[in-house]
């Protein structure tokens, strides 16, 4: 196979979805305007790493990174997702304070037990709203299961 192809199919699949979205009234910017948010906080990131900026620029730097992700899926797939995806940007304010405490100066735990409640805090929200959403259609698993098990133990 001629890897020096390989760019041209990329390059002619994204042209293709591109022409799709736009047949179907969207806009590039209507599709990926998130990962502008995404490219915000990975920058914050990389200029800090490299030394350009200050420790405290991780917080939204690690804020943008994990927010624009259930950004991006309520975009794609609908925004009623973020009726049970919102615990996420919960998280992502839990892994810029971290992000902060870790590699900043501060020895101060208070930002650390910060972030660690404010992830848990998440965590359980996110999990509750992921059961209270999922909650039908397990009931209708648990049922023909029990229903199944019933007709086989009736023979």
């Amino acid at each position: 196979m001629n890897r020096s192809i390989m760019p041209i199919g990329v390059i002619l699949l994204l042209l293709g979805a591109v022409f799709i979205a736009f047949k179907l009234g969207m806009t590039i910017f209507g599709l990926f305007w998130p990962l502008l948010l995404l490219a915000g906080g990975w920058l914050l990131h990389k200029l800090y790493f490299r030394g350009h900026l200050p420790a405290i620029t991780l917080a939204p730097g690690g804020l943008l990174v994990i927010s624009s992700l259930p950004l991006l899926y309520g975009n794609w797939f609908g925004w009623e997702s973020l009726n049970y995806l919102w615990p996420l940007f919960l998280f992502g304010a839990a892994i810029g304070i971290y992000e902060y405490y870790r590699y900043g100066r501060s020895n101060d735990r208070t930002l650390a037990v910060l972030a660690i409640a404010l992830g848990i805090v998440s965590a359980v929200a996110l999990s509750v709203s992921l059961f209270i959403k999922l909650s039908f259609i397990f009931v209708a698993i648990v049922l023909v299961v029990v229903g199944i098990v019933l007709i086989r133990r009736s023979k």
